[in-house]
C-alpha cells in the first residue's frame, strides 16, 4: 500500500513543529514513523563543550586580523588539497577549534585553562606553529603563514 503525507512531505525524516512530530524511516524507506518529538536532556558533557566555546570564542575575538587572514589561506589551500583526496571543506573557524584541542592534549591540559596572553607566546602562536606542532594538517607551501594571534 502506498502511502500519501500532507504537505509534501516527500522525505521520512525530519521534524514537523506544527504537528510536533519527527519523522523516520526503517527498512530501507517501506516504512515511515511519526513519533512525538522530545527534546533530549543537557548532560554534562554538552556543558562542558558549552564552556569551551565561550572560552575559543573569546580567544578568537582576540586574536589579530591578519592571523586570520592567514588562517583562512591555510583554509583555502588545505580546501583545494582535500578536493582531490574526496574530503569535505572546512572552514578557518573550524580549523581554529581544532587547533586548540590539539594544543591542550599535546600539554595535556583542558581546553578550559586556555588563555589568550599564554598563546600568543607558545608554539601556536601563528598558523605555522600550529602545523609544525601537529596541531593542524600539513599542505605544500605553507612558510608564509607567520602573522601572530
Amino acid at each position: 500500500m502506498k502511502t500519501f503525507m500532507k504537505k509534501n512531505i516527500t522525505a521520512y525524516s525530519g521534524k514537523d513543529a506544527m504537528q510536533d512530530v519527527v519523522y523516520r524511516s526503517l527498512n530501507e524507506g517501506s516504512i515511515c514513523i511519526a513519533a512525538e518529538y522530545t527534546k533530549m536532556r543537557p548532560t554534562l558533557q554538552n556543558k562542558v563543550i558549552a564552556d569551551n566555546m565561550v572560552i575559543i570564542k573569546s580567544i578568537w575575538k582576540s586574536c589579530s586580523e591578519e592571523f586570520k587572514a592567514d588562517l583562512a589561506d591555510y583554509t583555502k589551500k588545505l580546501n583545494i588539497q582535500r578536493k582531490f583526496d574526496y574530503l569535505p571543506a572546512v572552514n578557518r573557524f573550524g580549523l581554529f577549534v581544532k587547533a586548540l584541542y590539539a594544543y591542550a592534549k599535546l600539554n595535556i591540559s583542558n581546553v578550559s585553562d586556555l588563555e589568550y596572553s599564554v598563546l600568543k607566546t607558545s608554539v601556536v602562536k601563528n598558523v605555522l606553529g600550529m602545523i609544525d606542532n601537529d596541531c593542524l594538517e600539513k599542505i605544500s607551501d605553507y612558510g608564509d603563514l607567520t602573522a601572530l594571534m
